[in-house]
């Protein structure tokens, strides 16, 4: 059928489009995505690099959540665990005001089958290595599980990969520049992920490099705009392969993302959270991210907002059905453009910040 349509140049194309402007410029409707990016809003296949094959070769993302230890909650915060996971949920974000012994662990993790969920940990300042050491070790226990199944990670900056020898499936090393990631540029937000990590493999073991990728998980915050906020969590697909292939990795790892929303996304308006939710979340899973937290849309945190937060990437993933093609933007001129634009720009700032370090 397409084969009917009368094929357009992209001059054609602009005669067209300056025509309806009438006396605006073209430029008026080229979006300025930073001084170093800007996008336009119609690309042909003329214009784009011969690479078309997807980025992201699997759609195995993790709906996240966060729960919070104090010492004194263990049977509160289970129970809201377990309502979550009854509820769809596949990861947990717990974030421990203090190392939780044995008892204290046994009660957090009573009914979780952690054969089946990740499980990432955050800790106060100062927690020792050899703590979360022993920590993973009494997850395991508790848990009824092996070394080499327990899945997750460590979010607190440890950055101590020697910690979880014997752990194959755990992440130690996070990259996580904050929440002020919301008001820097894409390239600034992604340069600066990667400059966090190449300082800890600066000094690393060269013999642990191949193991030492497949250890980083980078937090990316994502906003409102849906086109910028999918292209910047692909670029990071395309920065953090060339960054292996210059370390002498031939073959790349896919880097692991966790996708969060920016801290002021959202407004006073639930029901326009929701939309804003929706969105953000489908940016995400069409980006590539493995893990994915959805805030809740009001400010009490409610166990309702909860499962509002949680259904968004349930409806994706069985209605919309977003796990069944990989990386949905492939192929899209405007999506490859900007990908690209994004993680040239990425590269060169990075390059710049390693010549001033």
């Amino acid at each position: 059928m397409s084969e009917q349509w009368p094929k357009l140049s992209k001059q054609d194309w602009l005669t067209l489009v300056q025509k309806e402007l009438k006396d605006k410029d073209y430029a008026s409707i080229v979006q300025r995505i930073s001084p170093n990016i800007s996008i336009e809003p119609y690309y042909t296949a003329d214009e784009t690099s011969g690479r078309m094959p997807p980025l992201i070769v699997s759609n195995t993302w993790e709906s996240a959540e966060d729960f919070h230890f104090t010492g004194h909650n263990a049977a509160d915060t289970n129970a809201a665990i377990l309502e979550a996971l009854n509820g769809g949920l596949q990861s947990l974000s717990i974030h421990c005001d203090t190392v939780p012994d044995p008892d204290a662990l046994k009660l957090v993790l009573n009914g979780v089958s952690l054969g089946s969920v990740s499980v990432f940990f955050s800790f106060p300042q100062g927690t020792d290595a050899l703590s979360v050491r022993t920590l993973l070790e009494n997850v395991c226990h508790t848990g009824g599980i092996s070394h080499d199944l327990l899945r997750g990670g460590i979010l607190s900056n440890l950055h101590d990969a020697e910690m979880i020898a014997g752990f194959p499936l755990i992440k130690p090393l996070p990259i996580n520049t904050g929440d002020h990631q919301c008001t820097q540029t894409p390239e600034i937000v992604l340069a600066r992920l990667l400059f966090e990590a190449d300082s800890i493999w600066e000094k690393s073991n060269p013999s642990d490099h191949h193991a030492l990728v497949r250890q980083f998980h980078f937090t990316l915050h994502i906003g409102n705009d849906f086109l910028t906020e999918l292209s910047k969590l692909r670029a990071m697909y395309l920065l953090w392969a060339n960054y292996q292939l210059a370390r002498g990795i031939e073959r790349p790892s896919e880097p692991y993302i966790h996708a969060v929303f920016c801290r002021d996304a959202y407004t006073e308006d639930e029901n326009k959270n929701m939309i804003k939710a929706s969105a953000m979340a489908m940016a995400a899973v069409a980006g590539g991210a493995a893990r994915i937290t959805v805030t809740p849309t009001g400010t009490e945190q409610s166990s309702f907002q909860r499962r509002i937060a949680r259904n968004v990437l349930n409806l994706l993933d069985l209605e919309a059905g977003m796990r069944l093609v990989p990386d949905p933007a492939a192929g899209s001129y405007y999506f490859e453009n900007l990908t690209e634009a994004i993680a040239q720009a990425a590269w060169d700032h990075f390059l710049n910040q390693k010549k001033r370090s």
